[in-house]
């Protein structure tokens, strides 16, 4: 951190505070990462996998001879190593080869690998590690089909080659790896699945500390795992560094510079071991250097070995520096000053977020107020009361008098209330602006924004504003200071207004001869909405609501129908509409029928009533006006005779007279043509 008018200064200097001149001695932070020793991976002219740090192989049961082969590889991201074998771009497509017994049984092309990055730790709270170090996992996915057999099967994938910078194999740039598994006659019997290691062992080990990493597997059979270190065995060289096929076992393993074995890989005192029934590798190294380490994990079911995975994985020794990082929620961070930003309040809230949290054991707060007055604290988080607005300076130090230990400066900005409000007026039942108007602005306010719940805004102190629809708008005017403080007030404008422009419409009308007749009203306004209450009366006693509206009407007639209207403010409108309903008509009369024709409904002249009638009386004339036909019941029908003769093929005139159901006197004149 920089130092802050004379909060901190650094390592073997003293923090005096403003009141008594007291000290902190506290541990300068580190201002540079940890410096790595290793340099992981060296390039090379040809194209082999000089960036593998490491890999293991399992297999999954399917089902009786279905296998799911999964292949983990890790590599250096960093530098010009070779890309994962099959992945975009890579010089090698893998490949992968399956031996029965001595036999080679099949072989298979390795698919585009998963890559995801891995998280870079060390094993130790205090170490943070290098941003330039970086490890990627290559994941490979194969299904195959291994009928059951009473030989091992062996799958196996070999490549070279290794860092040349690793301490404890001799030769290493020239020697390459075999990651294998082995699916025994019983494990194929029974579908057994293979363990899986947990997690990834560091990427950093420190030295002369201690190493305390779970290295154990699950077994989804749950069978008993026993752990060991192993022998790494060759596979490929700098001239092949990818054999077709993968040579079969048994494999040559590698040779150990001295004193390094596969069951001593590392210098360490205690002796760096792996627990046979933990999977927990301890010990405190000694020697800085790279490493390879191979951990062994048998499954036993019954006390018969299943089978065996094993982990090749790099090793990487160096000094750690402890490390950690005081840290302080802010607004804004300035030049690695924390600055801390209260809008209208002296209660400011402080929040510790320190990293690693893990390591973080203690911590002293101080902000010095003047000469006469400071606060202090020690607890991670804090809401502390200041005496007033304005600007104050502070640091928080973690893990005070420890080695771990780091220094963060902070400012906190305190800004008056603003206390945005505002007023409305207007005239609430008819189309027109909103006066706006904002209460006050004090000197402090930086930027006013006016936002009408429309989608519309307005940055004017007091606008006018007309809503293009009725409706309640919760309006928001907010206040920004110059620091970037903003206070928002919020209302509720009720707009209803009625317009003049609304019309009553008679729609349709049931197509009739006579009453009952539906008539089809509708209130029209592009203004109006469905919160307003729409309320009719028909003229006749009826009424209703809705803008939408349908009245039967049972007698002839004009009705003034009118229409009511209120919003939900309580603004009224009332219009009316002149309805007419003139139904004459209410029968059916033929223009022809025959005596003589096929269907019985055409062989007499007949008048179908629609309509209720009174007083009927039918005349029927031929062309020298002779009465031929008269009735006074319209069910008896004329069937085209005259005193018992046949009237002549011909035209004939009728006359009906009539009283109609609201008793007008009504009369039908009309001629009907006669076929014999």
């Amino acid at each position: 951190m920089m130092q802050q008018k004379g909060l901190r200064l650094h390592t073997d200097q003293w923090i005096y505070d403003y009141k008594s001149l007291h000290c902190i001695q506290i541990m300068k932070k580190t201002q540079l990462y940890l410096t790595i020793l290793i340099i992981l991976l060296m390039g090379y002219s040809h194209v082999d996998a000089a960036h593998i740090v490491g890999g293991e192989m399992y297999y999954t049961c399917e089902g009786t001879g279905a296998y799911t082969i999964t292949i983990n590889m890790y590599r250096d991201c960093n530098g010009n190593g070779a890309a994962f074998d099959s992945a975009p771009g890579a010089f090698t497509l893998g490949r992968l080869t399956v031996y029965r017994g001595d036999a080679e049984y099949d072989s298979y092309t390795l698919p585009t690998p998963i890559i995801s990055e891995i998280d870079v730790t060390t094993g130790n709270p205090c170490l943070g590690a290098p941003p330039n170090l970086c490890v990627e996992q290559g994941r490979y996915n194969l299904s195959m089909n291994l009928p059951v057999s009473d030989e091992t099967y062996y799958i196996v994938y070999q490549r070279c080659c290794r860092n040349p910078t690793i301490n404890n194999i001799v030769n290493p740039g020239d020697a390459g790896a075999t990651y294998s598994v082995d699916i025994t006659p019983l494990a194929q019997s029974t579908c057994n699945s293979s363990p899986r290691f947990v997690g990834v062992p560091p990427s950093v080990v420190c030295l002369d500390e201690l190493l305390d990493y779970d290295h154990s597997a699950t077994d989804q059979d749950g069978d008993f795992i026993r752990y060991t270190f192993c022998e790494p065995v060759d596979g490929g060289t700098s001239n092949n560094p990818a054999p077709t096929p993968d040579l079969p076992p048994p494999w040559s393993p590698l040779a150990y510079n001295i004193p390094y074995t596969f069951a001593n890989p590392m210098d360490g005192n205690p002796r760096v071991t792996i627990g046979n029934t933990t999977g927990i590798i301890s010990g405190i190294p000694e020697i800085e250097g790279q490493f390879v380490v191979v951990v062994c994990a048998e499954e036993y079911r019954g006390g018969e070995l299943l089978s065996t995975i094993k982990r090749e994985y790099q090793f990487n020794v160096t000094s750690c520096i402890p490390v950690i990082e005081a840290q302080i929620q802010s607004t804004e961070i300035i030049e690695d000053l924390y600055v801390i930003k209260e809008c209208g309040t002296l209660d400011v809230q402080f929040n510790d977020i320190s990293f690693p949290a893990d390591n973080v054991d203690s911590y002293y707060w101080e902000i010095p107020l003047d000469l006469n007055d400071t606060i202090r604290w020690d607890s991670p988080n804090s809401i502390i009361t200041f005496p007033e607005s304005g600007l104050y300076d502070g640091y928080l130090v973690v893990n005070p008098f420890t080695q771990c230990s780091d220094t963060a400066l902070f400012q906190v900005v305190i800004t008056p209330e603003m206390n945005p409000n505002f007023d409305t007026e207007f005239q609430r039942c008819e189309l027109g602006p909103i006066a706006f108007d904002n209460s006050q602005v004090l000197p402090s306010v930086d930027q006013i924004e006016w936002a009408f719940d429309d989608g519309n805004f307005s940055d004017e102190e007091d606008p006018y504003y007309t809503y293009a629809q009725p409706g309640r708008y919760n309006v928001n005017l907010s206040y920004t200071d110059s620091l970037g403080c903003t206070e928002v007030y919020a209302d509720t404008v009720r707009y209803y207004p009625i317009p003049e422009d609304w019309e009553i419409e008679l729609d349709s009308m049931t197509d009739t001869s006579c009453p009952p007749v539906d008539l089809f009203f509708s209130v029209k306004s592009d203004f109006l909405t469905d919160e307003y209450t729409v309320t009719w009366k028909t003229g006749d006693g009826g009424t209703g609501v809705g803008y939408n509206y349908q009245h039967t009407y049972e007698v002839a007639g004009t009705y003034d129908v009118a229409v009511d209207i209120e919003s939900p403010t309580g603004c009224k409108d009332s219009k009316s509409y002149p309805a007419f309903v003139d139904l004459p008509f209410g029968f059916y009369v033929p223009n022809i029928f025959s005596p003589a024709a096929p269907n019985p409904l055409n062989q007499q002249f007949c008048v179908d009533i629609l309509c209720d009638l009174r007083d009927y009386e039918m005349r029927i004339y031929d062309n020298r006006g002779t009465l031929i036909f008269r009735s006074l019941d319209f069910n008896n029908c004329w069937d085209g005779y005259f005193d018992g003769v046949k009237a002549e093929t011909g035209v004939y005139v009728y006359r009906m007279d009539y009283l109609d159901k609201f008793g007008v006197e009504r009369t039908a004149f009309g001629d009907v043509t006669l076929i014999h």
